[in-house]
């Protein structure tokens, strides 16, 4: 088997979103002082009108043409929210500060083969959330966050064999900026 590796860069455009999908808890510990659990999960299919969008691939030169491309990111983190409310107490905003999980997969189809690669690594986020209450327990809210992290070993199936790959150089990056919109409903006063 000829197998090569290819690093060119990915354009923006070729990355098409799939699902997006975020679910977040917040404790209140003290006054202005909440701990949370949040989770996320995007995934996208990559468009290839050429071959040289590829991020980080192992071709097996007998795979043939490929056909489709998946790239998943799930992560679950912790964080802490530190609230400044208004003196209504119908607005606040918040500065979030937290550490997550990132599990990374990216899935190749070929006509004749199928290769993925499986990655996790630690990252870190921060940002802020605005609400609005506007009902008793009902309230409407936006964020911005900022995701840092970067996938270095791998594990790579090449048509059902497993294999490891450590690079210290070439990293997946998983950096991202989420923007959000949402409902919030409050449990508690």
């Amino acid at each position: 088997m000829n197998v090569n590796v290819i690093t060119p860069k990915v354009k923006n455009q070729d990355l098409i979103g799939d699902f997006s999908f975020q679910f977040d808890v917040s404790l209140n510990k003290s006054n202005n002082i909440y701990l949370g659990l949040k989770y996320s999960k995007y995934n996208y299919e990559v468009k290839y009108e050429n071959e040289n969008w590829l991020s980080l691939i192992v071709v097996d030169n007998n795979a043939g043409k490929l056909l489709k491309s998946f790239v998943n990111c799930n992560s679950v983190g912790f964080n802490s929210l530190f609230k400044y409310p208004s003196k209504n107490g119908y607005n606040n905003f918040y500065l979030v500060i937290g550490i997550n999980k990132f599990f990374y997969s990216e899935d190749y189809y070929f006509e004749n083969n199928f290769m993925a690669f499986k990655g996790e690594t630690y990252g870190i986020y921060s940002g802020f959330n605005y609400d609005y209450r506007i009902y008793k327990k009902l309230g409407i809210g936006c964020g911005l966050l900022i995701n840092f992290g970067t996938v270095n070993e791998f594990e790579f199936n090449n048509n059902g064999k497993i294999s490891k790959i450590v690079s210290e150089n070439v990293g997946v990056n998983l950096r991202t900026i989420n923007a959000s919109a949402g409902l919030k409903y409050y449990i508690g006063k």
